[in-house]
């Protein structure tokens, strides 16, 4: 991330932060870590409990959970040095049981991954998800163990950074999804080494600077590995912005026409879906949940869940 200066959906997510954390108590640094290729920063607010985790210069908070219990300052304060890394080393988080996601956008693909569990057969094996984009860990935790057609769902997670990793276990809560693994690789490295696991959804939450998505989180060759790894029928849920007027940002525009342009050469044209959540829009930028669905083989159509409109 070289450049400090804000795009207009890093400032406007940056706001959403800041009305968000000013509605509550105070915010403190709970973690800092420097290193390159961008800070990390790990905020809590002492009145609810909640942690807020941003890449820092310009992308806003990425994640917000709220943990049980009373905010601990004893035991969350790190030291006075702001020009080294510091974490608390206390500071546990602990998630309640069946919890819904903390934001709207992932409770909309919570709520699409719990509607296909609903349209399994017995003929489908056990219930599986590939999740690419830790964060936080607010969507994995949420899916882990979900009742899945009478089936405990197991969730694999994909994330690039290893103090990401480190940081949503310490600090978000962030149990291994039992029988799942946490990967530390890029997404197309995990794909391409899945050892002939196949999967019911795949879940793309992948962003680089100001919130684009990147081309290896996009491109024909990383969609194609989605589909390569999903069983008949199986979904893939892509979270990607995009500007109200496209004049804003032109390149955000191009991007979310080009991914549906691939989602519709790889999976079943008639599953394909981009749903705007206007509730959800922040300044001119409105997150879509884009849909596929990996075509059927001759399978019974019956199990297409038809998610346009759900």
């Amino acid at each position: 991330m070289s450049s400090s200066v804000m795009s207009p959906l890093a400032l406007s997510l940056s706001l959403l932060a800041f009305a968000l954390t000013a509605t509550h108590g105070s915010v403190v640094d709970i973690c800092t870590i420097k290193t390159q290729p961008y800070p990390v920063l790990v905020q809590a607010d002492t009145d609810t409990n909640e942690r807020f985790l941003s890449f820092l210069p310009a992308t806003g908070v990425q994640t917000a959970v709220r943990c049980e219990g009373d905010f601990d300052l004893n035991s969350c304060q790190i030291g006075s040095d702001q020009q080294a890394d510091g974490c608390a080393k206390e500071c546990q988080c602990t998630i309640p049981a069946d919890s819904p996601p903390p934001n709207l956008l992932y409770q909309r693909m919570y709520e699409l991954v719990r509607k296909h569990c609903n349209t399994r057969t017995p003929e489908d094996g056990e219930p599986r998800v590939m999740v690419i984009g830790l964060g936080g860990g607010a969507l994995y935790s949420s899916l882990s163990g979900i009742d899945c057609a009478g089936k405990s769902l197991t969730v694999d997670a994909v994330e690039p950074d290893d103090r990401v990793v480190s940081v949503a276990k310490h600090f978000y809560g962030l149990m291994p999804s039992p029988g799942g693994t946490i990967h530390v690789k890029t997404g197309v490295d995990a794909l391409r080494d899945t050892n002939n696991q196949v999967y019911d959804a795949v879940i793309v939450d992948c962003f680089e600077r100001d919130n684009h998505v990147p081309d290896q989180c996009r491109n024909i060759e990383f969609l194609g590995l989605v589909e390569r790894s999903l069983k008949p029928g199986g979904i893939v849920l892509q979270n990607q912005w995009q500007p109200v007027d496209e004049q804003d940002d032109p390149d955000m525009a191009t991007q979310l026409q080009q991914l549906k342009s691939n989602y519709g050469s790889l999976f079943d044209p008639k599953s394909i879906a981009a749903e705007p959540l206007f509730s959800y829009m922040a300044s001119g930028y409105v997150p879509n949940v884009l849909v596929g669905q990996k075509k059927m083989s001759g399978r019974n159509t019956r199990h297409r869940p038809m998610l346009k409109g759900s």
